[in-house]
């Protein structure tokens, strides 16, 4: 089974409960649905079981109750829709009891623009999350600019069976509401809009009467205004009456005022833009604040028009709704989205899932320009675990240039140790031939070396130095193996021992390295002989340089970032990611850096010169 938990019965009355319904189209088979709420007097026909969170008690109480009344099934997935903690909290109680994964899908704020969830709530879903989705490219941003972490844009769409698009009228400043309307605020600007305004308009809502949250002597004001309030019809029904109209009327938030039920508006694309997309060529006139979501997406993606509530501003965007070069290109825009929100939406979910991101990034394409929020990169690369942990930066950096489809033929690992750098990159690039270059392998524990070797598939080990030309170097080895170079002297009483330097250009040809390759430099202060001995390789084969420089040498002879920086950008590197950092245990002083070079000339420079 899989447990959809939400805030209120899911039915035909808004536009949540349309899109879950969507989501689930076998709902009946596998779903076991928990609400917090109901709102509906209990209209769900939805899930194979339904249960409704007991009101007004706590996380304890939660927990003790979800588990009770779910146990002894077998749960394979958990989706929660949240428009309040208690389904937030029932989710989580399932997810640590049964370690299954989490879709946390955001289609109605509670947390940005009103405080019904806490931080803290949500930030513990987010982390807890396997998927994280957002209903439209503003609530997108919003939480990923709040909390850091990655989310991914699950518009609502429309059915791969509807109906072809009606024909809107022409001229017959006739129009229609679909839909909701969620503020008596709302509703009040609508009928000082439209008195006057020579445009009669029919609405059907979801709920009956309009709603049980409006005003009931305010709806029977609505016949003098103009609009004509109609029972709620099946979808199939109202697609085929659209063609009667003019224009789709879509109210939101007014502009000044009190901003009635602000966070319905503000970050939430309402389920009944992408009906109008699929069921006609309507026009789309937003009345209120151009900034609500839907405003910006209707007016970037022209199918509309954003208008006050004022029977002038009313009167001037229908104008423009009429004018055929406009109409031109609306018809283009609605064609675009059409092919674009017309999926299924149920089995996207479902792998998007199954792999912790979606398969595709088809609906990114619904980002609205310019962005509310200031954008970030959110990095999901999994963290490593135990003993690893250090090596998160670069095994994010390589992630990033595969994600960018770079593959690499081989990789040099110059300072292998125990060859545990590449036993990483690896993970991200397991097909790549890796040649382990460590002059000092034997001194290393054996069992580790073994067990990092055995992860890479294609491997081969040279047990040398680098340099600029070939020698027989004398290195007392002291107890810090890890810390042993050509270029500095450990405690005269350390140990003395003759190893072989080579350069990478003789160690190239005689290993047969063909196509192209990333170089990894972690040697202790030899990177620039190591470079300088490595001209030939790097103009013909190397397209990344993974190198460790020091910010503050401590010796003379240990080259600063500077020298290594110019070098590379003599022998045409870009300096183009960062791959990790160490700090001074104690003081947490930056010591060394870890960076990713890019050849000038590779595609992957260009992109981000182009960015």
């Amino acid at each position: 089974m899989d447990v959809v938990l939400c805030h209120s019965e899911v039915n035909d009355r808004h536009g949540t409960g349309i899109l879950i319904q969507r989501l689930f189209p076998r709902h009946r088979d596998h779903i076991v649905c928990v609400r917090a709420v109901s709102h509906w007097d209990g209209e769900q026909d939805f899930g194979a079981r339904q249960l409704v969170i007991p009101f007004g008690i706590g996380r304890p109480e939660i927990y003790r109750w979800v588990l009770a009344q779910l146990d002894g099934l077998d749960i394979r997935n958990l989706y929660c829709i949240p428009y309040s903690g208690a389904e937030i909290i029932a989710a989580l109680a399932l997810a640590d009891a049964y370690e299954v994964p989490l879709c946390l899908y955001i289609m109605d704020d509670q947390n940005i623009d009103a405080p019904s969830i806490p931080d803290n709530l949500m930030t513990e879903a987010i982390e807890r999350a396997t998927l994280r989705l957002a209903i439209s490219s503003d609530m997108r941003e919003a939480y990923e600019s709040k909390y850091g972490r990655r989310f991914w844009i699950a518009p609502p769409t429309i059915p791969i069976d509807h109906r072809p698009p009606t024909q809107a009228g022409s001229g017959t400043a006739h129009g229609v509401i679909v839909g909701n309307i969620w503020g008596q605020e709302w509703l009040d600007a609508l009928k000082a809009a439209t008195t006057d305004s020579g445009l009669s308009i029919d609405w059907y809502a979801n709920a009956p009467s309009g709603g049980f949250w409006l005003d009931g002597a305010s709806l029977e004001e609505l016949d003098a205004a103009g609009v004509t309030l109609h029972e709620p019809l099946p979808e199939h029904e109202l697609a085929a009456r659209l063609e009667d109209y003019e224009i789709a009327v879509l109210p939101t938030v007014p502009r000044s005022g009190l901003h009635d039920n602000v966070a319905v508006a503000s970050l939430s694309l309402p389920s009944r833009v992408p009906f109008l997309i699929g069921a006609s060529d309507l026009p789309i006139i937003v009345l209120g604040d151009p900034r609500t979501c839907v405003g910006r997406f209707v007016t970037h993606f022209g199918l509309g028009v954003a208008s006050d509530y004022s029977p002038d501003a009313l009167g001037q965007a229908l104008a423009i709704t009429r004018d055929p070069h406009w109409r031109a290109r609306q018809r283009g825009s609605l064609a675009n989205l059409r092919e674009l929100l017309v999926t299924d939406i149920a089995s996207w979910v479902k792998t998007a899932l199954a792999h912790g991101e979606p398969l595709d990034a088809r609906f990114e394409a619904l980002q609205v320009h310019p962005p509310r929020f200031l954008a970030s990169f959110c990095d999901e690369v999994p963290a490593l675990g135990p003993w690893l942990h250090g090596f998160d930066p670069v095994h994010a950096s390589l992630r990033r240039l595969a994600s960018w489809g770079y593959s690499p033929d081989f990789i040099v690992d110059a300072g292998a140790s125990t060859g545990v750098w590449s036993c990483v990159a690896s993970r991200v690039f397991p097909a790549a031939r890796f040649v382990l270059v460590e002059p000092l392998l034997s001194r290393y524990d054996e069992q580790s070396i073994a067990f990092n070797l055995e992860a890479i598939e294609h491997h081969a080990v040279c047990e040398c130095a680098l340099g600029d030309h070939e020698y027989d170097a004398s290195v007392r080895i002291g107890a810090n193996v890890f810390g042993t170079s050509l270029l500095t002297s450990e405690d005269p009483a350390d140990p003395e021992v003759l190893i072989p330097v080579r350069t990478l250009d003789a160690l190239s040809g005689e290993l047969g390295l063909g196509g192209r390759g990333i170089l990894k430099l972690d040697i202790q202060g030899a990177e620039l002989e190591a470079l300088q001995g490595a001209r030939r390789l790097l103009a013909d084969a190397i397209d990344a340089v993974v190198v460790e420089v020091s910010l503050d040498p401590p010796l003379a002879s240990i080259p600063s970032y500077d020298e290594v920086h110019w070098l590379l950008q003599e022998l045409g590197f870009t300096l183009f990611d960062d791959a990790g950092s160490y700090r001074e245990p104690g003081t947490g002083m930056l010591i060394q850096k870890d960076f990713l070079y890019m050849r000038s000339d590779h595609r992957l420079a260009g992109l981000r010169r182009a960015a």
